[in-house]
């Protein structure tokens, strides 16, 4: 919230930007609501360049980010396939401007991924873009909070509670050239 101050035949303005006070003089009013507006706007965090979508930051985090990790290779080849390059379809993920990008794309994405393959793949692939997410955030500064906050992995499949039956064990057993009672 700017603080406006009639000073003679000025106006100062004052905004609280970064946890510190930054104060300009105007001639009238109205270009200091102006000046305030930007000041709280940029201030907000909403600093990511206006033509760019969710698929051109994903890009460029692997041009920047990914060749540095020991899963260099597997992380590319799941952006890849995000992307759409190669066999694959480009998912509506990638297309939706990183103005307008927020946790319920990530969730919407979460769950249309679900249908096509496992949990496993999905949280694996979720933690890639969460790290995107994150990335843009702490060092890009394109987000105020990073989307990929609150938003949950999908839950482990149940254990497997299988035994092997007495067919099984003959047919080991006869493999293995072994008899039983030995």
């Amino acid at each position: 919230m700017a603080l406006f101050e009639k000073r003679g035949k000025r106006w100062r303005v004052r905004v609280r930007r970064n946890n510190a006070d930054i104060s300009k003089t105007f001639t009238t009013k109205a270009e200091g609501m102006v000046w305030a507006n930007q000041q709280e706007l940029d201030s907000s965090g909403d600093r990511c360049p206006l033509n760019l979508n969710f698929g051109d930051l994903v890009m460029r985090y692997a041009d920047e980010i990914t060749h540095t990790k020991r899963s260099a290779r597997t992380e590319f080849t799941r952006f890849e396939s995000l992307l759409g390059r190669g066999r694959g379809k480009r998912y509506a993920i990638c297309d939706v401007p990183l103005r307008k990008f927020d946790k319920f794309n990530l969730i919407e994405w979460r769950e249309f991924r679900l249908k096509e393959v496992s949990r496993g793949s999905v949280a694996r692939e979720l933690s890639s873009l969460k790290a995107v997410c994150t990335w843009a955030t702490n060092e890009l500064g394109w987000f105020t909070i990073s989307p990929g906050i609150g938003v949950t992995y999908p839950s482990s499949p149940p254990p497997r509670k299988r035994r092997v039956s007495d067919n099984e064990i003959t047919l080991l057993c006869d493999a293995a050239k072994y008899e039983i009672g030995m």
